[in-house]
């Protein structure tokens, strides 16, 4: 359990939602797992900090947002210029799965309201398989 801990004491992950509530409980919980958390309100933040920091290894992003990036094109713009960075999508909107184009729920989204506890293990999941991938 200590490696795994240590493990996580060295990435670091960005999150993002326009709901300063939503966004605080998530950043302060995965704080307390021993993740370093940057915080962005928006999409256009998030690139923002994905362009200042290099060491951000994973994003927990709403799909809603205010702006020109909601989080699918966020998400689009992690793929083609931080492939490694692990993602992660969340909305309260059910129907935002068929409306993407995807006939069932991909393993990259969490819909809210969402336990933070499963989200960790996503994240986890993600962040194994994002780094396995960058070893090869």
């Amino acid at each position: 359990m200590a490696a795994d801990q240590e493990t996580r004491r060295t990435l670091s992950i960005l999150v993002v939602d326009d709901e300063p509530l939503v966004r605080i409980n998530t950043a302060e919980y995965l704080a307390k797992l021993g993740f370093r958390v940057v915080e962005a309100s928006d999409g256009a933040q998030a690139i923002e900090a994905l362009t200042a920091d290099d060491t951000i290894s994973g994003v927990f992003s709403d799909i809603q947002m205010p702006g020109d990036v909601d989080g699918f094109s966020l998400r689009r713009w992690i793929q083609q210029n931080r492939p490694h960075v692990a993602v992660l999508l969340t909305s309260g909107v059910s129907n935002v799965v068929s409306a993407a184009g995807h006939l069932s729920q991909p393993r990259w989204i969490v819909f809210k309201p969402y336990d933070l506890a499963d989200v960790e293990k996503r994240l986890r999941e993600l962040l194994s398989a994002s780094s396995n991938t960058a070893a090869s």
